[in-house]
């Protein structure tokens, strides 16, 4: 499946058609043994949506209502925000007649809005955590902070973080959006993602658990499909034989573990109006594979999906 402009890095898409089952949020305690190194491992990044377009990445959330109650829960002083730069809240506090102050200092602008900037992106400082045993993968979010986007340097900014605990009421269902390992290096530079994915590859092909089409969650593969979807093929090879005469014979390319540099969560996203905290609960995950055809053309595509628990819904 060609992907070449599908799924741009971090982008999320909307959902159509997921099947639909409780909407609690139960507490899940840290899981072990864990592929992830160290054993809980802390990273940061970016989760962009579009508001210009009809909130198309996610239909059951209007991003841009989302984001402007949120600047007003912050505005009344009912959410506690906390300076971006300390790793707990002593002393960290931001007063609210500071905040668009110290947006100003950051994007060197001496009158502005919140409102007035673009907030199309949230970023979050969360634990991971992966347990071999029971499949499972666990997110524990930590802190969280709207990105504004400044067009004075094209680049995005925060002014203050929200210290995250736990919340209970759902905010949207499958939310979906893809992480490049390979190009956000030093946010996840704990992480070692090939041992991850040939964990997981090697877990699907000697059926260890079961993965699905990207486009049909009822689709299970069976490993031919799943190493054919992975890239490996048979190809023609061309040699020379005693006679001096071009011999033409077939054999098998296997599949390269180093093209899955790419993951795509499917996850429920939980709030706390009161705190401004969110959860997020993983549901499923795909590789994404990013190659090279043989025009030498980068393109990328989804192998397979694997679902965490029972419920499932297509991605693509």
């Amino acid at each position: 499946m060609n992907m070449k402009s599908f799924l741009p890095l971090l982008l999320i898409i909307a959902l159509i058609g997921c099947k639909q089952e409780n909407k609690s949020n139960s507490s899940v305690s840290a899981p072990v043994p864990n592929i992830l190194l160290p054993d809980i491992l802390q990273v940061e990044y970016m989760v962009f949506f579009d508001t210009s377009s009809g909130d198309s990445w996610q239909k059951s959330l209007n991003a841009e209502n989302f984001i402007n109650e949120f600047r007003k829960n912050v505005y009344s002083g009912d959410i506690a925000v906390y300076s971006p730069f300390y790793s707990d809240t002593n002393q960290a506090r931001i007063p609210l007649n500071n905040i668009e102050v110290d947006l100003g200092k950051l994007i060197d602008e001496k009158s502005l809005k919140w409102g007035n900037y673009i907030t199309s992106s949230l970023g979050f400082i969360e634990e991971w955590n992966f347990d071999t045993s029971g499949f499972q993968f666990s997110k524990n979010v930590r802190w969280w902070y709207p990105g504004f986007f400044s067009t004075s340097d094209s680049s995005y900014h925060r002014m203050f973080h929200v210290f995250n605990q736990n919340a209970s009421e759902i905010l949207a269902e499958n939310i979906i959006y893809e992480i490049n390992f390979s190009e956000n290096r030093s946010d996840f530079r704990y992480l070692d993602y090939k041992r991850f994915f040939s964990w997981l590859v090697n877990s699907a092909l000697n059926k260890k658990i079961h993965v699905f089409a990207p486009d049909n969650p009822n689709s299970e593969f069976r490993p031919e499909e799943i190493k054919s979807r992975l890239g490996e093929q048979l190809v023609n090879v061309s040699d020379q034989d005693n006679s001096g005469n071009i011999v033409t014979s077939t054999a098998i390319q296997k599949f390269n573990i180093e093209e899955l540099t790419g993951i795509i969560f499917i996850e429920d996203w939980y709030f706390d109006i009161n705190t401004g905290s969110i959860s997020k609960k993983v549901l499923g995950f795909a590789p994404v594979r990013h190659y090279e055809d043989e025009n030498g053309n980068m393109l990328k595509s989804i192998p397979f999906v694997y679902y965490t628990g029972t419920k499932k819904c297509s991605i693509l």
